[in-house]
């Protein structure tokens, strides 16, 4: 509506200027003049009202963000005794915002007060100059009487073009963050090509693999591996090495920065997208669980599954006897992020749906990382048995999830090492942080393991 007030005006604007210059072109002139100062003056305070503006809002969201964090943290929140510190963090955003926004008040106090001033200059000094001009007959009485009531033609431009200044900067901001998003400035498109794989056997490749996070150097430096079917393959090394990256790379939520990964010989970006998720599935450590029931997460992969299939791929993660101890079983919401789940549970869930999905490469980050040691030999037997049969690869810090493996590698500074190629290159075993020499011992030599596995708790034992 303001905008085609403003048009209208603006039209109806021309059409008196036009009038004014044919019957005096110093009123024409004195009115051009005034109008140029205000343009002048929102070319001047356009910028700074957008640029607070957006200030503003950047503060309002880390305001909207830490109450959300908050609301679905309240647990760790209290158990952490953080309440205060979090309380200061909300407390210094909001002056933040009051500063930010007290600093816009005060911009668009000084923009109307100018372009009011401007309004009154212009009633005056048009109505002053027509009085001299009547006087020295340069002007008719029929244009005086006119220009009494034209020049609020031009008095009520200017207040239209005020207001909508005012809105257009409130809304350009939220405009041009939905066209970051619509127009993919943010992000670039991800792109995929039309290849399709026929019997898949699952074998993935590394060649000569480079990448890095932006403004970080080189997580993976000439990264070279291959990933054989039907093995229980493993990945260990300290935070920060790129252990949890690979798989990002496999499933192409990041693009390596240079070189190749291959799926059975075919480059991953040359796969289509479908293609390319219908045949990996990843368990993370901490999985997402959608806000329905039980039922509905694995309806989500396959949506005519029957409850018989969705209860035998429960019971091989064996979370089967817990689902139907509960009220509503298998129907039961699982609340917002599975809060109504342990974290070993969301685990095991997570696993489950990985069955439904039927994939023959199954990635595991820190699968077992949340569940005690029973439900972890449970499942380190599940990993077995799909070892068979599907490329299996696992990132672990629990020795007695990889102790095991057929093929254990060590990642150190973006490189990757045998574990035995490891210890030889750095004697001091470096990726262990309990009773190093034993831990280094005990994984050279497999079968002293299993046979200690029942009587020394190996799990203590942490790869970090």
């Amino acid at each position: 509506g303001r905008l085609l007030n403003m048009i209208s005006s603006l039209v109806a604007s021309i059409i008196v200027i036009v009038y004014v210059f044919i019957n005096s072109w110093i009123i024409g002139l004195e009115i051009v003049g005034i109008v140029s100062i205000l343009f002048l003056i929102l070319k001047k305070y356009n910028p700074l009202l957008k640029d607070i503006h957006k200030e503003r809002r950047k503060e309002q969201d880390k305001f909207t963000s830490l109450t959300t964090e908050s609301i679905r943290g309240i647990r760790e929140i209290k158990t952490l005794g953080i309440k205060n510190n979090l309380i200061s963090d909300m407390t210094s955003i909001i002056k933040d915002i009051y500063n930010k926004s007290s600093k816009e008040i005060d911009i668009q106090k000084s923009f109307n007060i100018k372009t009011r001033l401007l309004k009154s200059i212009l009633e005056c000094g048009v109505f002053a100059t027509c009085v001299i001009l009547l006087y020295y007959k340069m002007i008719s009485l029929t244009f005086f009487i006119a220009m009494t009531y034209y020049v609020y033609r031009f008095t009520w431009l200017i207040e239209n073009i005020n207001d909508l200044t005012q809105t257009y900067q409130k809304v350009s901001v939220s405009i041009s963050r939905v066209n970051d998003i619509l127009e993919n400035r943010l992000y670039k498109d991800e792109e995929f090509g039309n290849k399709k794989l026929v019997n898949v056997k699952g074998v993935i490749e590394f060649k000569d693999v480079n990448f890095n996070y932006p403004d970080e150097g080189n997580i993976l430096n000439n990264f070279n591996i291959k990933i054989e079917p039907n093995k229980k393959i493993a990945v260990v090394g300290s935070s920060g090495q790129g252990k949890s990256t690979l798989f990002n790379l496999i499933t192409r939520i990041f693009d390596t920065t240079s070189g190749e990964i291959l799926l059975d010989g075919i480059n991953i970006k040359d796969l289509s997208e479908d293609e390319l998720r219908k045949h990996i599935s990843i368990i993370r450590q901490e999985p997402f669980v959608f806000n329905r029931t039980i039922k509905e997460n694995f309806k989500l992969i396959n949506k005519n599954i029957s409850l018989k299939k969705i209860r035998e791929y429960s019971k091989m993660a064996y979370l089967d006897d817990y689902i139907m101890s509960l009220p509503k079983g298998y129907d039961t919401v699982l609340g917002e992020s599975g809060i109504n789940l342990s974290g070993g549970q969301k685990q095991r869930l997570a696993i489950a749906r990985a069955l439904v999905q039927k994939t023959e490469i199954i990635l595991f980050d820190e699968a077992t990382s949340a569940l005690d040691n029973e439900s972890q030999r449970y499942i380190k037997d599940s990993i077995d048995a799909l070892a068979h049969d599907h490329t299996v690869l696992i990132v672990a810090h629990r020795l007695s999830t990889i102790v095991d493996a057929d093929i254990i590698y060590v990642i150190k500074n973006g490189e990757v090492y045998l574990l035995n190629m490891y210890i030889s290159k750095y004697d001091d075993a470096s990726i262990f942080n309990h009773d190093e020499r034993r831990t280094r011992k005990l994984l050279l030599n497999k079968k002293e393991i299993l046979k200690l596995r029942d009587k020394v708790e190996v799990s203590g034992y942490t790869l970090v």
